[in-house]
C-alpha cells in the first residue's frame, strides 16, 4: 500500500472509531513507544454526521473541529503518535 494510501487508511479507521466510540480501536491506531523518525502530519476537518451522511447536531447545534494527527511509520505500518481535536464551529 502507497504511503498515501495508508495514511488515509489509518484517518478512515480513527474516524470510524471515533464516531461509533470505539475507544479501543482508536487506541490500537497510537504507536507503543514515543520515539519517531519518519513523521507524517495530517489536517482534517470534521463534523459529526448520520450513516446516512447528514449533519447529526450537537447539543443541538452543527458542530465542526479540526483533526491534526502525527503519524509515524514503522516496521508494521503507520501509527498515531500525537492526536489533537479542536471544535472551531
Amino acid at each position: 500500500m502507497a504511503d498515501d494510501d495508508a495514511l488515509t487508511d489509518v484517518v478512515a479507521r480513527y474516524e470510524t472509531a471515533f464516531n461509533v466510540n470505539d475507544a479501543r480501536a482508536m487506541n490500537d491506531l497510537f504507536a507503543a513507544d514515543p520515539i519517531f523518525v519518519n513523521v507524517a502530519v495530517v489536517h482534517v476537518r470534521q463534523r459529526p454526521a448520520n450513516p446516512d451522511g447528514s449533519l447529526r447536531p450537537v447539543d443541538g447545534q452543527e458542530q465542526e473541529s479540526v483533526l491534526v494527527l502525527v503519524l509515524a511509520r514503522e516496521t508494521d505500518g503507520w501509527h498515531i503518535r500525537v492526536g489533537q481535536n479542536t471544535v472551531v464551529a
